[in-house]
């Protein structure tokens, strides 16, 4: 194996003790990971509220100020006195 040269290998390869002595490896650019595809059950008592449970009362305070204070920053750039 050593004897043999290849610039590049596409695919699954192990990387071994033997084989770091030959050869470099290199990050992949992709996961090959493996993903399990399984039929997914409904709740039929899913109602609006259910999308806001996850939410604190911390996150929507955080929201409802960073919308508000959004909101005055473009006021105040849209309607200053010089804007035409």
């Amino acid at each position: 194996m050593a004897a043999q040269t290849c610039e590049a290998v596409a695919g699954d390869v192990t990387m071994q003790g033997t084989r770091a002595k030959y050869m470099s490896f290199t990050i992949p650019y992709l996961n090959s990971d493996v993903y399990m595809l399984l039929r997914g059950t409904h709740d039929l008592k899913q109602t609006l509220w259910t999308f806001f449970k996850p939410f604190t009362t911390r996150l929507w305070i955080t929201l409802v100020c960073s919308c508000f204070l959004t909101g005055v920053a473009l006021a105040f750039l849209e309607f200053r006195e010089h804007n035409p």
